[in-house]
């Protein structure tokens, strides 16, 4: 995890953490001897949604694009990590939200897999 030190013992958060919950972008943490996160000190208001998409998958390019497309037409900063796993930070305090409408790139997708995925209760 990337971190920006801000004293001898205090380091905030210069990421979205794909896998390690309950710390979000720009908190401020400690460390332990191992150099491992060892408290949360300061929450940042910042919040993370997390999507895997399935490498597998015969449309998985469809809908990494379709991700992409949305969430930077919503102006959302974002990682992504292998064209799989992808980190989403909405601004703290906002109710913002990735634009969602209906859609249904694959016929075999249930057509309410976009809504599920790109809905304002996700950010929640």
């Amino acid at each position: 995890m990337w971190t920006r030190q801000l004293a001898d013992d205090r380091f905030e958060v210069a990421c979205l953490p794909f896998f390690t919950y309950g710390i979000c972008h720009r908190d401020v943490v400690t460390i332990d001897s191992n150099h491992l996160v060892s408290a949360v000190v300061q929450k940042s208001g910042h919040r993370t949604l997390r999507v895997a998409l399935i490498a597998e998958h015969h449309d998985r390019d469809q809908l990494h694009e379709l991700l992409h497309d949305r969430i930077t037409e919503a102006g959302l900063s974002h990682e992504w990590l292998q064209g799989t796993y992808l980190a989403v930070d909405p601004a703290p305090g906002s109710d913002q939200a990735i634009p969602s409408r209906r859609w249904n790139p694959h016929p075999s997708w249930r057509p309410s897999l976009g809504d599920r995925l790109l809905s304002r209760d996700s950010f929640r």
